[in-house]
Parts: structure tokens; C-alpha cells; sequence
């Protein structure tokens, strides 16, 4: 989470934003979301506002009058807060009931909780996660696809690309031990020092109608 927070945070300071609102839901994920962003964005001297998702929906009550209502008045209470910038911080399950309350040319962006199989309704969101989920084409993945083709599951998918990293990691340290060294990742961009503390960068995707497709 510190890593995605990281990443989020620069794109802020990139576009030079300054106010950011992070929407969030009653859950302990989503209080850590909250904790990794708002150290990074104290850090650069900012403090985010934070918005709690109404009741009504996070109990997953289908009654539309009734989350339709919790949801209006979670429109206008963004509204009020003048935000140049929206953070998901919550399940993708509750960003897509969240996002078609949302203002799209208000940039909006999530942790990588939002990218499962099913990115209905969060057009134009951006989500930082792997390389291995976001850069499909990348043919330095080609291989990987191919062996992970069988795996449907977005988290198994993140794991097997944890353990070629981890290999990759090991097999090169092997090989010039004691030296700094860049590696791209199926989960990001490693950087390690000399003392062997490992840095990672990660990417921004975006969501569109036809699915999640990388930021350039």
C-alpha cells in the first residue's frame, strides 16, 4: 500500500494538485488505504479530506431509494469540498456503486483494491497495480502470460508475479552481488541499493469501456 500511496501521491504533485478527497468505506483495508496516502501526502505538506461511504451502502442494502439518496448527498457533499482530485480507497465492489456519483472530469484514482474481473462503471478511473496486470502487451511479459494463462484469479496472478520477481531478484544478486541494480519487474520497476533495500515503481492504468488499459 505504501508503494501504491507513493505512486498516487506523485501524480498529485505532477498535475499540481493540491486538494485531494479520499472516499472511503468502514473497513480495515480501507483504514489502511487511508493511513499509507495521508503519511505520504502529510510528508509533502498536504493533508487530504476524507469522506465515509453513506451506511446504506456499505451494508450492500440494494433498496435503490434508499442508496440512491445516501448517494446523492455523497455527491453533493464532494462537491462542497472543492476537490481537485478523488481517491477510491475501498473494494472494487463499492467504487463501482460509488463511481457513477462521481464528477468523471474530476481526476479520480484507487489503490489496486479496484482492479478485479469486472471494471463495469468505473470509466476513467485510474488505478495503480503491477505491470504484469496493467502492461498486457508488454512482450517482456509474454512468456509469464502464457505460463499464468490458466490463473482467472487477480490475486494469484499478483503472487505468481511476486515469485519471478523474487527470483529474478536472487538469481541477479547472485550473479553481482554487493551492487546496485534496476530490475523491470512483473510487479514494477525494482531499484536496489548496494545494501540491498529494494525501491519499487509502479504504473497508473485507466479504465475505459473496453477495459483497463495502461497510462502512458
Amino acid at each position: 500500500l505504501q508503494d501504491e500511496a507513493q505512486t498516487i501521491a506523485t501524480f498529485a504533485t505532477n498535475h499540481a494538485i493540491a486538494h485531494v478527497t479520499i472516499l472511503a468505506e468502514d473497513s480495515e483495508t480501507s483504514k489502511q488505504m487511508v493511513e499509507a496516502f495521508q503519511s505520504v501526502w502529510q510528508a509533502l505538506g498536504y493533508e487530504a479530506k476524507l469522506i465515509t461511504l453513506p451506511k446504506e451502502i456499505q451494508s450492500g442494502d440494494q433498496s435503490l431509494k434508499t442508496a440512491d439518496l445516501g448517494l446523492l448527498d455523497l455527491k453533493m457533499t464532494i462537491a462542497n469540498q472543492g476537490a481537485d482530485m478523488l481517491l477510491l480507497a475501498m473494494s472494487g465492489e463499492k467504487a463501482r456503486l460509488a463511481r457513477p456519483y462521481l464528477d468523471i472530469s474530476t481526476p479520480t484514482l484507487a489503490f489496486s483494491s479496484t482492479n478485479d474481473a469486472d471494471y463495469n462503471n468505473l470509466n476513467a478511473v485510474r488505478v495503480v497495480d503491477i505491470p504484469f496486470l496493467l502492461d498486457k502487451d508488454n512482450s517482456q511479459f509474454t512468456y509469464y502470460q502464457t505460463q499464468a494463462a490458466e490463473i482467472h484469479n487477480t490475486e494469484l496472478r499478483r503472487w505468481f508475479a511476486l515469485g519471478v520477481d523474487a527470483l529474478q531478484i536472487l538469481l541477479a544478486n547472485s550473479r553481482v552481488p554487493d551492487s546496485e541494480m534496476v530490475i523491470n519487474g512483473l510487479t514494477g520497476k525494482l531499484m536496489i541499493d548496494k545494501t540491498g533495500h529494494i525501491s519499487r515503481r509502479l504504473p497508473i492504468g485507466r479504465f475505459t469501456y473496453n477495459g483497463l488499459v495502461l497510462e502512458n
